[in-house]
């Protein structure tokens, strides 16, 4: 036995019950075995069972010379940022972590940071260090079944991120065929992480499966991210009405903000709209740019919210333009101006000429384009194949 695990044999046995029972589990937040820096991070654990992530932060804000102790609380610093959807602050962390308990020559304690490391990689959408990780999560010898379902769901999110969504579908239903009795107690995780490559596989009707399973786990609640899948699909399948409530996203406000935004698109108020998506862009300003555009993967709120924009935007834009009387040139910047989301090429053809997408008329719109750039003075920008208008120089 590790001397560590030998010095903090209590502590150990906490950590273990946490998955069995938490009504024992709390009893050792009183166990005079226990140094107040462990007790802090066994309440910090259920903090952040709980969604009460800046909760657990406050209580890991000690100082431990003890290097186990030091790696764990490294390690659950790390695991409630990103939890918090902060894995910025999150992966230094873990990584220290990794490597404080690989210096203790602890692999069996170092595979939970390793583990939440590389959820961490996948957020950030970083799939080199997510591979790099992912072999140093092969080298452990998994006797136990639940770390090998923590292996598969990462190898699952990994080819997610890769778009091999295929692949990803059948590593996470290896992960749930562990059948491990500690999955019972996490599988909430595992079946959001089902849910996002089904969706992406447009296999939206299994995505409503995978919901019936959520709400059938074991110690079920609405949480967050339970109630985002819930309203959010039943609206993009059924285009039933959302009703939404900060009480359902607590401690998760990038969720309540997407919602909102949903919601009022839903229902033709594009300003109101608006005022939520400032919020999110003050959450993730790259992920939210001007004008609704979205530039993150394809999903539920991507989906939902291509729908909405392509109904606001075209019955817009078809009102404006039959009573629209003008030049090309003039058409051009009457849309570009007036656009909620980016237009592809075919689809400004379409609205200019009336008329199919061909070389003659692709041509023809790089010309009217160019000059029209030149004669607004119009910061005109292509990303995706799609045209959008980011700055007038000139009023017109």
């Amino acid at each position: 036995m590790n001397k560590y695990h030998q010095n903090h044999k209590t502590f150990l046995l906490a950590l273990n019950t946490f998955s069995e029972s938490l009504s024992k589990f709390k009893r050792f937040f009183t166990d005079r075995r226990l140094t107040l820096a462990e007790k802090n991070m066994l309440r910090a654990k259920v903090s952040i069972r709980n969604s009460n992530f800046h909760d657990a932060i406050e209580l890991l804000n000690f100082t431990t010379n003890n290097p186990f102790l030091k790696a764990h609380q490294l390690f659950l610093l790390g695991t409630a940022y990103n939890n918090a959807a902060e894995s910025s602050n999150a992966i230094p962390l873990l990584k220290e972590s990794y490597i404080k308990f690989l210096k203790i020559n602890d692999r069996k304690m170092a595979f939970n940071p390793l583990y939440a490391l590389t959820i961490s990689l996948v957020n950030q959408k970083n799939p080199i260090q997510v591979e790099f990780y992912l072999k140093e999560m092969r080298k452990i010898q998994f006797s136990d079944k639940f770390r090998l379902s923590c292996l598969y769901r990462c190898e699952a999110l990994y080819y997610s991120l890769l778009e091999k969504n295929n692949k990803a579908l059948e590593k996470i239903n290896m992960a749930l065929a562990t059948n491990s009795k500690k999955l019972e107690t996490r599988l909430a995780f595992f079946l959001v992480a089902k849910f996002v490559i089904l969706f992406k596989l447009h296999r939206y009707h299994e995505c409503e499966e995978v919901l019936r399973d959520y709400k059938s786990t074991k110690g079920f609640v609405h949480s967050a991210n339970f109630n985002y899948m819930k309203i959010l699909l039943s609206h993009f399948m059924h285009d039933s009405p959302i009703y939404a409530y900060k009480k359902h996203f607590k401690d998760a406000i990038e969720l309540e903000y997407q919602v909102n935004t949903i919601k009022e698109l839903s229902i033709g108020e594009v300003e109101l709209a608006k005022v939520w998506w400032s919020k999110l862009q003050k959450e993730n300003k790259f992920l939210y740019d001007e004008g609704f555009q979205y530039n993150g993967d394809y999903g539920l709120f991507s989906a939902c919210l291509a729908k909405h924009l392509k109904h606001n935007t075209e019955k817009t834009l078809s009102f404006n333009l039959e009573k629209f009387k003008g030049t090309n040139q003039e058409r051009l910047v009457h849309i570009l101006r007036n656009a909620t989301k980016t237009h592809t090429k075919e689809e400004l053809i379409a609205m200019i000429w009336d008329e199919e997408y061909s070389e003659e008329a692709s041509s023809r719109f790089n010309k009217l384009l160019s000059r029209t750039k030149k004669k607004y003075g119009l910061d005109v920008r292509v990303r995706k194949s799609s045209y959008r208008l980011f700055s007038d120089t000139k009023v017109s």
